[in-house]
């Protein structure tokens, strides 16, 4: 099991048709089981903050345009350290993972956002858990 979010620079194949965009297998190590997929998108400058799954793996791949990530991860002295990754396509393909037992939160960055959202569980609000958006001292600002 995952302990700490990380990114994963991901394949792009290039095609005059249209690229080819790597996404998830099951031999790689964010994979963690399959439970959906679905999309999410976030206008420029609006936040969706904070989530925690309790149990549920996320691998958050940014298809279209731009998006900052803001994780929190807990340390074992109960301090906490806030990272941000910033993901989108095409100058910036990655994938996020982001373990069970952790907060975060997203903002659009470009025009039109769009995230892949592949769980490892499928959608159940009781596995779920928010956070007001002052809940952590983090700055939205756009910069």
């Amino acid at each position: 099991m995952h302990k700490k979010s990380y990114l994963t620079k991901l394949k792009v194949i290039k095609n005059d048709n249209g690229d080819i965009l790597h996404g998830l297998k099951s031999t790689e190590d964010s994979f963690e089981n399959f439970g959906e997929a679905y999309f999410s998108n976030i206008l420029k400058g609006s936040v969706k903050a904070w989530k925690n799954h309790k149990k549920a793996v996320l691998n958050l791949i940014v298809i279209s345009g731009g998006v900052k990530f803001v994780v929190i991860e807990s340390m074992p002295d109960d301090t906490f350290i806030t990272n941000e990754f910033v993901c989108g396509y095409p100058d910036d393909y990655c994938r996020l993972t982001i373990p069970p037992n952790t907060w975060f939160g997203f903002q659009g960055i470009k025009t039109n956002n769009t995230i892949l959202s592949i769980s490892s569980l499928p959608h159940n609000p009781d596995e779920l858990e928010r956070k007001e958006l002052d809940t952590f001292n983090y700055d939205w600002s756009i910069k």
